[in-house]
């Protein structure tokens, strides 16, 4: 985006400035970027990085362990940073429509947390009938606080929010695919992800062909999780295999970036007897088994998680409201996808 060379006058920026939504984080950085007198409208704040995290929580954006919260503009700089390097990609899974599917999601979340609140008291209920449809009750017994962070690190309570009844995980996980190959270390967990472009994978000898490695997406790594941000997401057993990593939390939200990274930590690792025997004899009928295939062509083909991986590919991450370590548990399915 060019530049002025001239600034504009300070009353016509804060007109403009008051009808940009807080969810459209690329409006505010393009705006941020047109003139200095701009920035330093924004840098002006009483505390301009709280502005930029409300901006970031809106568009669905959390922070990752690269971040500084104690820097005095980390929220800006991820602002910043998804839309220059995000903002207009044209992958399917990513840009605009990302940003659009993010914008909405947290549109309906703002009418349960406080902005920029991140939901972290899961207690395990017998009550079915918790979150959106009781609206109004006051019980504290179906009630948990809510926290955020402040700039200084220190948790702050942000009121109180009904246990959502309904959590769904993100989309966009659906189409992470990971390298056919171990990489013996050589390569970072978002140079061994990709984003897939379609939700099935063609059946192509190069599986990258379209697709797009996950480090090149920091909006997609930065998106919550979850429809409604939580500071623990535990993961089921993926393959009958158990994450050694499955508990993941994060303070801001867990993000993409965790699921994955959670993922990517037990790739390589050698699938127990138990683990593949009850796979392959329980749950492969629910995935789909290739054509031709037997089920001692599976345990030959099935040493690890990536060997999984290459065959089969994430369909559905579900809740189904059981609470495991203080966090919402998800059952992972997995659905056939191509042939190697």
């Amino acid at each position: 985006m060019r530049s002025l060379t001239q600034p504009p006058p300070i009353e016509l920026c804060l007109i403009i400035r008051a009808f940009i939504s807080l969810s459209d984080v690329r409006t505010h950085v393009c705006f941020y970027k047109v003139h200095p007198s701009i920035a330093a409208l924004y840098d002006s704040e009483e505390d301009p990085d709280h502005l930029w995290h409300l901006i970031c929580w809106h568009s669905g954006i959390g922070a990752l362990d690269t971040d500084d919260l104690n820097d005095q503009h980390c929220w800006r700089n991820i602002a910043i940073e998804v839309i220059e390097r995000d903002g207009f990609c044209l992958h399917p899974q990513c840009g605009e429509g990302l940003l659009v599917y993010n914008e909405r999601n947290m549109a309906k979340t703002a009418k349960q947390l406080e902005p920029p609140a991140v939901f972290s008291d899961w207690k395990d209920v017998d009550d079915g009938n918790l979150g959106d449809d009781m609206d109004g009750l006051e019980s504290d017994y179906n009630t948990s606080l809510i926290t955020g962070n402040t700039n200084d690190g220190r948790h702050r309570w942000a009121g109180k929010a009904l246990q959502p009844s309904f959590l769904t995980m993100h989309p966009a996980l659906t189409s992470i695919a990971f390298r056919s190959e171990p990489s013996g270390g050589r390569y970072s967990m978002s140079e061994d992800a990709y984003l897939r472009c379609d939700t099935k994978v063609a059946d192509t000898e190069n599986v990258n062909t379209g697709n797009s490695w996950l480090h090149a997406h920091p909006l997609v790594q930065r998106s919550f999780a979850t429809d409604v941000p939580s500071g623990t997401i535990i993961v089921g057993r993926t393959a009958a295999h158990r994450l050694s990593r499955g508990r993941v939390q994060r303070s801001t939200g867990v993000t993409i970036f965790d699921i994955v990274t959670a993922y990517h930590a037990d790739l390589d690792v050698k699938l127990s007897s138990w683990e593949l025997t009850t796979f392959v004899s329980d749950e492969v009928d629910f995935c789909g088994i290739p054509d031709g295939w037997s089920d001692s062509t599976l345990f030959e083909r099935f040493n690890t998680l990536r060997d999984v991986f290459t065959i089969y590919s994430f369909a559905e991450f579900s809740w189904d409201g059981t609470i495991v370590e203080d966090g919402p548990l998800f059952w992972v399915d997995l659905t056939l996808t191509r042939l190697q």
